[in-house]
């Protein structure tokens, strides 16, 4: 990737939204399967737990459709431009029918982001797996390639301090800090399995770290046509970030401070380095 872009990933198969749940979700074909599966004998809890189950499935396969409709016109608007009027004429809504799913359009966001950060966990896992010792050089790449393949995340989490949790509902935000919270403790276990000579407590504070730096770097390398207007007339010699050079630049200089720090219990900078693998 060159100049000031951001390459454009694979962030369009929101049609998997709810996949886990559906996983996880009771799978009733009809009451007649349940009483084939229990010898013949069916009463009226069997017919609730079924249509607790249908009821179930239907509330995912609704909550589903919101979401890609919004997904779908986030990559032509902007969140500022999305309103909830507007997601409910694109998933065929009526507003008050959307409003049995979402409370605003900030509980909605919460819920594609909590999608995308679900997906790029599981992309990361796949490129690293269990006792998988990699160098910071390469790690820095493929944790830097990884998240510009997930572009919406970025965009998402570059508003989500500043737009969607001061108007998110308290139910949707502590779903979300939960959902995350669990993500992330992942993230830290495939991190101290890349680099064994971090400690849980470094790895958590590489995480905060890397996201600040991402969240901070993303709007830089894609200033407006008016920012960029406004750095030629002032006379700026480079407008705009290349992101993907300076996050991964970043990265590494993150993770060798963390592995070479003089604190850390008998482990040297020497040894921080071997334990993450010739650069």
């Amino acid at each position: 990737m060159g100049g000031n872009s951001v390459s454009k990933g694979d962030e369009d198969d929101v049609g998997s939204y709810t996949a886990n749940a559906k996983e996880d979700a009771a799978q009733e074909s009809s009451p007649n399967a349940r009483v084939d599966r229990i010898g013949g004998e069916y009463n009226g809890s069997d017919m609730m737990t079924w249509k607790r189950a249908r009821g179930e499935e239907q509330k995912a396969k609704r909550v589903s459709e919101i979401v890609d409709a919004t997904a779908r016109l986030y990559k032509n608007h902007s969140f500022d431009d999305i309103s909830f009027a507007l997601i409910a004429k694109e998933a065929r809504f009526t507003r008050s029918n959307l409003y049995k799913y979402f409370s605003n359009k900030e509980d909605v966001f919460l819920a594609l982001l909590t999608h995308d950060l679900i997906r790029f966990r599981r992309a990361l896992a796949r490129a690293h797996r269990p006792g998988m010792v990699a160098s910071v050089k390469a790690f820095a790449g493929a944790w830097t390639k990884t998240l510009i393949e997930h572009e919406r995340l970025l965009k998402l989490f570059s508003i989500l301090y500043t737009s969607l949790e001061k108007n998110a509902s308290l139910e949707s935000l502590t779903r979300f800090k939960k959902t995350a919270k669990d993500e992330l403790a992942t993230l830290a276990g495939l991190l101290c399995s890349a680099f064994p000579a971090l400690t849980p407590e470094q790895a958590g504070k590489f995480l905060h770290l890397q996201g600040a730096l991402a969240i901070g770097l993303y709007p830089m390398a894609r200033p407006s046509d008016v920012q960029r207007e406004a750095m030629q007339r002032a006379g700026f010699d480079q407008i705009g970030i290349d992101f993907e050079a300076h996050l991964r630049g970043a990265i590494e200089h993150l993770l060798h401070g963390l592995l070479n720090r003089p604190d850390r219990r008998g482990v040297g900078a020497d040894q921080g380095e071997e334990g993450a693998g010739a650069r």
